[in-house]
């Protein structure tokens, strides 16, 4: 998993997969309402339209803020890496948690702090970041969102 890297849409779909495992431990309302914003529809647009405006905001602040940080193309988009996806959803719950005031959202993301050497400070947060990262590269992002999940 050290060098996989995963299109926009796949760290999206990681994102989903994470979110998803979140609320099914903990039933928070404002993380069931965000994967209804977030789902995917059959063509792979969100349900809210504003959710892939959003995540593409949280890449590019992520990229924007760190010039140490480099994607690489796969011939037809940049791809991230497993913590560069995770840094990006911590972008995109802030920024969601800060329109929404939502405190459910707040102490999710005091649980995926991460430390100056870009460790994540939580090692069970990390360790189910990391299992869904690679569920999602196992299976290359294909056939995963939240619609197909609860049917």
């Amino acid at each position: 998993m050290i060098d996989a890297r995963l299109t926009y849409l796949q760290a999206l779909k990681v994102m989903m997969k994470f979110l998803d495992d979140y609320y099914e431990e903990t039933l928070s309302d404002d993380i069931g309402s965000l994967l209804g914003d977030i789902s995917l529809l059959e063509d792979n647009s969100t349900a809210d339209s504003a959710a892939w405006s959003d995540w593409i905001k949280a890449i590019n602040q992520l990229l924007k803020n760190d010039v140490n940080i480099q994607t690489k193309s796969n011939g037809t988009e940049h791809t991230l890496t497993a913590m560069q996806t995770f840094r990006a959803m911590i972008n995109f719950l802030d920024d969601y948690g800060q329109r929404t005031s939502s405190d459910e959202v707040r102490e999710l993301l005091k649980k995926m702090k991460l430390l100056k050497n870009n460790s994540a400070s939580d090692s069970v947060i990390w360790h189910k970041w990391t299992k869904c990262f690679n569920e999602i590269l196992k299976n290359n992002g294909e056939s995963y969102g939240y619609l197909e999940l609860h049917k």
